[in-house]
């Protein structure tokens, strides 16, 4: 209180009377026990205010949290359900464990299917070798478009066969793999050819991957074949 008392008395000095009980009549005023009630009720007022403002938005924000995650749980375990009991193009349920075969029936199903297409090119039958393909198949060989459906392969060996030079040809094409869905079977296997061309002895190796279906009478036909070799060999 001195230091206030001193602090009005330099301001009296400095200031004109007028300022002077200005001042004097704005310090009674604070002074009021009217005045600091009102000015305390109006801050708790304004703090209240913004409290219980930041607890709505604060309380509306949890439950968007929340609703959000419930339909994002509801969500995945929706598109879970659709795939897991969605049956695919191949007859197999997604999620299901692979059944990769070396042997039994669908296994020599397959041998024998890579058997008869071996026989038939190393005849140079080029409809024989296409009959082993689906009406829409699609052939997939080293740096050519995609061969698509049947008359297309056919064409394809007989333009392969029609100008080959080869006079001496050994093939052999064993079947790997089989991962065996019921009336389909992806078949993996390697591959080599041993050929005299002019003369010259020529080895090539290289692999193969086929996707096959089993037809109404039990036998099978490829439906998506590719290969590839495992070197740059010249003259291919």
């Amino acid at each position: 209180m001195v230091f206030l008392e001193h602090s009005l008395i330099l301001l009296k000095w400095l200031l004109s009377n007028s300022a002077y009980l200005s001042i004097i009549n704005i310090i009674k005023v604070c002074k009021r026990s009217t005045f600091v009630g009102f000015f305390v009720c109006g801050m708790m007022g304004r703090f209240g205010y913004y409290n219980i403002k930041k607890e709505i938005i604060m309380k509306i924000e949890y439950k968007s949290m929340f609703l959000g995650l419930v339909l994002g749980v509801v969500g995945l375990f929706s598109v879970l359900f659709l795939i897991g009991n969605i049956e695919t193009e191949f007859s197999f349920t997604a999620g299901g464990p692979l059944n990769i075969v070396k042997d039994g029936p669908v296994y020599e199903a397959q041998k024998t299917l890579l058997g008869k297409f071996v026989n038939a090119f190393l005849e140079r039958d080029a409809k024989g070798c296409a009959d082993l393909y689906a009406k829409n198949a699609i052939y997939m060989i080293p740096e050519t478009p995609a061969l698509e459906g049947y008359d297309t392969i056919l064409d394809s060996y007989n333009e392969l066969f029609s100008y080959s030079l080869v006079s001496e040809m050994k093939m052999v094409e064993p079947v790997v793999e089989v991962l065996e869905m019921g009336d389909w079977a992806v078949v993996r296997g390697t591959g080599s050819s041993t050929e005299i061309i002019k003369g010259n002895l020529q080895t090539k190796t290289y692999k193969w991957v086929i996707l096959s279906q089993k037809q109404d009478d039990e036998t099978w036909k490829m439906v998506w074949d590719i290969f590839n070799y495992d070197a740059p060999y010249e003259n291919i």
